[in-house]
């Protein structure tokens, strides 16, 4: 458990490439979404779930802050500047809701590397992933900046911060496998992800 770190969930992509509302998918017994967000609670006192529709995630857990985008613009970006607004602690941890493999080894090598920077952020296969990332509070204008703005797209935001580039052969040699970095966008994701399943999740 990490006394000052808050975790967000981002539920607020709308599954065009899916065909459905992923998150809502079964993954073996469990939703999808619900695997970031059991292990969010394991790690932090202070776990958010972010979403267009809150009310479809229903029953809430006790632990749990549901919140709905506080952005009209509905992007991962608003998801983001949300939960710098809302987050009671100073570091927080954005999880994808489709990124069921995400563990405690992750979330450790993420946070030795924040540092002196704003934020730390996983490079796998030379693809830069802010959606599994610790941010500090002190980018949320830089953020709003790029809002207002009307620029969306989070990597051209982050060509903007002073971010910690961890990268693939750092996580490798801590155990931990490109794997668990999946994310769900295509039904073939899922068949990827079920096979992959007994090996990642213990």
């Amino acid at each position: 458990m990490y006394k000052d770190l808050s975790v967000a969930i981002l539920s607020g992509g709308k599954g065009r490439r899916f065909g459905c509302d992923k998150t809502l998918t079964m993954l073996r017994d469990k939703p999808l979404y619900s695997y970031p967000l059991l292990f969010a609670q394991t790690i932090s006192d202070d776990v958010i779930f972010i979403s267009r529709d809150k009310d479809k995630y229903k029953p809430f857990e006790n632990n749990v802050r549901y919140l709905e985008d506080d952005y009209e613009n509905q992007s991962a970006l608003a998801g983001v500047l949300t939960a710098l607004d809302r987050a009671k602690h100073d570091k927080i941890l954005i999880i994808a809701a489709d990124m069921p493999f995400i563990n405690s080894k992750v979330v450790e090598i993420l946070m030795n590397s924040l540092d002196r920077f704003d934020i730390a952020t996983p490079i796998i296969d030379n693809k830069l992933m802010p959606l599994i990332s610790i941010y500090n509070k002190n980018v949320r204008e830089i953020f709003l900046n790029f809002y207002t703005n009307k620029i969306y797209r989070l990597n051209d935001v982050f060509n903007e911060l002073n971010y910690c580039a961890v990268y693939e052969s750092t996580f490798n040699s801590a155990g931990v496998l490109n794997e668990q970095f999946i994310n769900i966008n295509r039904n073939e994701d899922l068949i990827v992800a079920e096979t992959v399943f007994d090996k990642l999740v213990k």
